[in-house]
């Protein structure tokens, strides 16, 4: 058998953010980029982060609205499947599930089925039945234990980190200040106050804020920022260059924390949700990022760090010591491997 395609099953909500696709995107590029098709099943496909799988020209599948991780979730994904024909009858293809909602009947539906089946996670919170487990937060390997109901391959640790195209490979070029960041669903609005904090401690220094509110909390933000000569607001949107010409970033954990310490640029991190937690510590024990649980502590710690150029200087060393830039290499490795066997 050939490998042919790959699947993503994987939602972007306001609930739960963007990381979820924008991982699975990260990977998708570099599997394309070894001649095997890839295709996103999703339940939101109006998105905006979906458009980049569209831009990339990746199919994305629309699978309804349905009721995440139930028999209809796994009924439907296995049908988006098999609509493509002979590559998923004769068993060509892998699926990667990304999500918090999947669990143990859904992982058994699918490989009951006949496919081999990957999971992305930050948890190791149930049991679950795969052929591959992914969870690329730095020391991951170290701290989690899985309960794997079939021969699992875990891929644990930084080193399996996924990055995009225009973040792998790229290094930090600095000079434009502190990128503030809240991750692609900030309903609270937590960016904007992090904003006003540091212009309430009297920050000189240029801030962009990446504003992912909704409509009333983004227009609160733009509205704010036109009092500040200094101060640029923005909507959730591509955001690579301002990571990379970023000084430092204030940010939620996840996806786009791994990639700043990829690029050399030190993060201050709002732990805001459990699956952020161990790998905000991690990048904090590395030296590549400080993390706290209040906004107050990060609004702080950045406005502190931007005045020290020698500790930004540290930090970016760190993360780039951490975070190699090969981790879509090895899974696929282990996915080639794995699907042959």
């Amino acid at each position: 058998m050939t490998l042919s395609h790959v699947f993503f099953r994987a939602d972007a909500t306001q609930s739960i953010g963007v990381g979820h696709v924008m991982r699975c995107l990260a990977l998708a590029q570099y599997i394309a980029k070894q001649g095997i098709a890839c295709h996103l099943l999703t339940t939101n496909p109006s998105h905006i982060v979906v458009q980049r799988w569209l831009d990339c020209g990746f199919s994305v599948h629309n699978l309804g609205e349905l009721d995440v991780g139930s028999v209809a979730d796994s009924g439907a994904t296995l049908t988006a499947i098999n609509e493509f024909g002979s590559a998923a009858k004769h068993n060509e293809c892998i699926l990667i599930a990304d999500h918090y909602d999947f669990e143990l009947d859904y992982f058994r539906a699918l490989r009951t089925a006949g496919f081999k089946l990957g999971i992305f996670d930050d948890l190791a919170d149930r049991p679950m039945s795969a052929d591959w487990v992914i969870n690329q937060n730095p020391g991951a390997e170290q701290q989690f234990d899985y309960t794997l109901m079939a021969p699992t391959t875990e891929l644990l640790g930084a080193q399996y980190v996924v990055l995009r195209d225009g973040i792998k490979g790229e290094k930090s070029a600095g000079g434009r200040g502190l990128l503030i960041t809240m991750g692609g669903a900030d309903l609270k609005n937590l960016g904007l106050k992090a904003l006003q904090g540091l212009l309430a401690k009297g920050a000189g220094f240029p801030i962009h804020l990446v504003c992912s509110a909704p409509e009333f909390g983004y227009n609160e933000a733009v509205e704010f920022a036109q009092n500040y000569d200094h101060v640029q607001v923005s909507s959730l949107g591509n955001i690579e260059k301002l990571m990379v010409h970023a000084d430092l970033a204030l940010c939620a954990g996840g996806v786009t924390a791994l990639e700043l310490a990829h690029l050399g640029v030190g993060s201050v991190i709002v732990i805001l949700a459990d699956n952020q937690r161990a790998g905000a510590l991690a990048l904090q024990d590395a030296g590549a990022s400080r993390a706290t649980e209040d906004l107050n502590c990060a609004v702080d710690d950045a406005f502190e760090i931007m005045r020290d150029v020698e500790l930004r200087r540290n930090m970016a060393m760190s993360g780039r010591t951490l975070i190699d830039g090969k981790g879509a290499d090895r899974i696929f490795k282990s996915l080639v491997k794995g699907f042959a066997s």
